[in-house]
């Protein structure tokens, strides 16, 4: 984190600036990335019913099929289970390349200034510059929006139930964004943060006074 701070040198000037740890205590913020996993799974497959029902029947159809065969929906089950994982693992690291190409035009080192790691909890993407609020939460939701949002309205266009899903996996990715979205969203949108997923903190620049 200090070693961010100091990239940042002449970026925004300690004489004028000091660090403000953010509150992250509040129980709403924490509870986000769950109301948000509720959400999507009970709102995508309303919207997706409303517009293509018809869509809906062929593959539980085939997904029961040898319905008298325990066995059968027992294994049917467990592929698209296991699909589903497999989807969600390949998905991680896309997401956060996405998150560092958003996130690299708002660095005055660009990409050299963008780091992707893991922490106790989850994978992250780390800029080491301060970053403008409104800069941030492009950076922060194009992930979910462009690889989860978007291909869930061409599913429920088209009609698609396996984009659907996919689309689905790609939308629970950013259920920690959308909490970190909320803490930020308080705040100006010219307001300089610096984000440590490492210490699992956020830091906003407010003028020395």
């Amino acid at each position: 984190m200090l070693g961010g701070v100091c990239l940042a040198k002449g970026f925004i000037e300690s004489d004028y600036y000091e660090k403000k740890e953010i509150d992250s205590c509040d129980k709403v913020e924490r509870l986000a990335p769950i109301i948000f996993l509720i959400m999507i799974t009970i709102i995508y497959p309303i919207l997706f019913m409303v517009n293509s029902p018809e869509s809906i029947l062929p593959f539980f159809s085939d997904l029961f099929s040898g319905m008298f065969s325990f066995s059968d929906i027992f294994m049917n089950i467990l592929i698209v289970a296991w699909v589903g994982i497999i989807i969600f693992i390949i998905s991680i690291p896309i997401h956060e390349v996405f998150h560092a190409i958003f996130f690299a035009p708002f660095q005055k080192r660009g990409f050299k200034s963008i780091k992707i790691g893991r922490n106790h909890t989850a994978f992250y993407c780390e800029t080491k510059e301060p970053i403008k609020v409104k800069h941030y939460i492009i950076g922060l939701m194009a992930p979910t929006v462009l690889l989860g949002i978007v291909p869930v309205i061409i599913a429920i266009a088209i009609g698609n139930i396996y984009v659907l899903f996919v689309g689905w996996i790609m939308t629970t990715l950013g259920a920690w964004d959308f909490m970190i979205l909320l803490f930020v969203m308080k705040y100006n949108r010219n307001t300089w943060l610096l984000v440590v997923p490492t210490e699992e903190e956020i830091y906003y620049y407010q003028p020395k006074v």
